[in-house]
């Protein structure tokens, strides 16, 4: 079942306390670790927020409001905005390299420059996008597709687009698509996840549902392009 509302959000935090570092007897390792993971949890409440109220409203103010923390807390870990879409932008990335070793990615992404013909490595790869899509939230999607983004906040986070993209266009255009193709496909293909995951959380569409939906259309548009591949290189 999908789950709706900014109400659930302030839940984020709740699952892991950070100790106070200033008191704690506790090896460095440990307190690291756990910074580490309420940053990861202040990251996501902002994804959500992104996903839910949309861009424009992704305050300092209100990240700690859904978070249920204090806004010097999530200074701790974020000098401001530019510093949140970010950290949303690369969250996806981290979490899939954690579901997905680097071996499994690699043939995941050679099997899906073939397209249809990719088989069972194609599909494992991008059921786990879905569910490390599903664990972040939508906000580095939203940010990435919003055609209408402020020119120097895109410019800011020219880094973190850069490395976003490359996850999904660096690996097609090694199959043999042109940058011009891999690129059409990577924003057709965010709009296609970006509507069922919205389906999935309204409760519409069950998770097998939603990724078989996903699957079958992102095969649909890279076999697309290797025809059309083919055929200019048969042409020319």
């Amino acid at each position: 079942m999908g789950k709706t509302g900014v109400d659930n959000l302030s839940n984020t935090l709740d699952t892991a306390s950070v100790p106070n570092s200033s008191n704690s007897s506790m090896p460095s390792i440990a307190v690291e670790s756990s910074a580490a993971l309420r940053k990861r949890q202040l990251t996501r409440v902002a994804s959500n927020l992104i996903e839910i109220e949309g861009v424009g409203s992704v305050q300092i103010e209100r990240v700690a409001e859904l978070a249920g923390c204090s806004r010097p807390l999530v200074y701790r870990y974020f000098h401001g905005r530019d510093d949140l879409f970010a950290a949303v932008l690369d969250d996806f990335g981290t979490s899939l390299n954690e579901v997905l070793g680097p071996d499994v990615q690699s043939k995941g992404w050679e099997a899906l420059s073939l397209g249809s013909a990719g088989g069972a490595p194609a599909l494992q790869l991008l059921s786990a996008m879905w569910d490390c899509i599903s664990l972040c939230g939508m906000g580095g999607w939203v940010l990435r597709s919003t055609a209408d983004l402020d020119p120097n906040l895109r410019q800011r986070l020219r880094v973190s687009f850069d490395r976003f993209d490359r996850q999904w266009i660096a690996p097609m255009t090694a199959g043999g698509l042109s940058e011009l193709q891999a690129a059409l496909i990577f924003r057709a293909a965010s709009a296609i996840v970006t509507e069922l995951l919205r389906r999935w959380r309204a409760g519409t569409l069950d998770r097998a549902e939603a990724i078989e939906l996903g699957v079958r259309h992102t095969l649909y548009l890279i076999d697309g392009a290797l025809r059309e591949s083919a055929t200019q290189g048969v042409n020319a």
